[in-house]
């Protein structure tokens, strides 16, 4: 029995590093998902990596589903080729629900965000903030950021000090992120002392 057990766990291994393996060649960095094979290494990284390995309850990390058809999603690349992070998107302009109603979304959405624990402290999530940020700022849009986990505010906290062109883009969203269902993040942050302080400093991380 304890050699099924190590036999099986070895094959799941295997099976989850071929899934998870860029098989289109396209380098280190955030890609848009656009395969059966990408979608599911996107399903594995957030149902089996995130929500039964490395999701944490003590840092509020909340549970994750695949998303919808009609989102946008990314997946992360390492240098040796394996997927090691996620993201989903909502885009301005999509329907709130499919069949529900006319009611859409006002801005892009970042709506969920995962790197896994290995790959992490890397600068990668917050080169996906610079490319999604410097899209909108392009285009004359904001960007829009679904219930950040305070991981994730520390993080936007230090996008956002060393990138004042970006503090009047990203906005806390809930719905489809209408006028009413929209928080500045800076501003917030600010209220909250966690901002710029007076003589402009960036605020240090003792102050999360």
């Amino acid at each position: 029995m304890g050699h099924a057990v190590i036999i099986a766990s070895c094959n799941g291994a295997c099976l989850c590093g071929l899934l998870l393996r860029d098989t289109q060649r396209r380098g280190p960095g955030w890609h848009r998902v656009t395969s059966l094979a990408d979608r599911a290494a996107l399903y594995l990284l957030l149902v089996y990596i995130y929500g039964e390995r490395e999701r944490s309850a003590a840092r509020r990390e909340p549970a994750l589903r695949p998303p919808p058809p009609g989102d946008s999603a990314l997946l992360l690349f390492a240098e040796d080729g394996s997927a090691v992070g996620c993201a989903t998107l909502k885009r301005r302009g999509q329907l709130l629900r499919e069949r529900a109603g006319p009611e859409r979304f006002q801005m892009d959405i970042l709506d969920t965000v995962f790197v896994r624990c290995a790959a992490r402290r890397s600068g990668r999530t917050l080169a996906l903030l610079e490319k999604l940020a410097g899209a909108a700022a392009r285009l004359g849009r904001q960007l829009g950021v679904t219930r950040p986990t305070p991981a994730m505010r520390r993080l936007l906290r230090a996008f956002l000090a060393g990138r004042p062109w970006a503090r009047d883009l990203l906005f806390e969203v809930t719905w489809a992120a209408g006028v009413h269902n929209r928080t500045n993040i800076w501003e917030q942050l600010v209220a909250d002392g966690a901002g710029e302080g007076p003589e402009g400093a960036a605020p240090s991380s003792s102050s999360a």
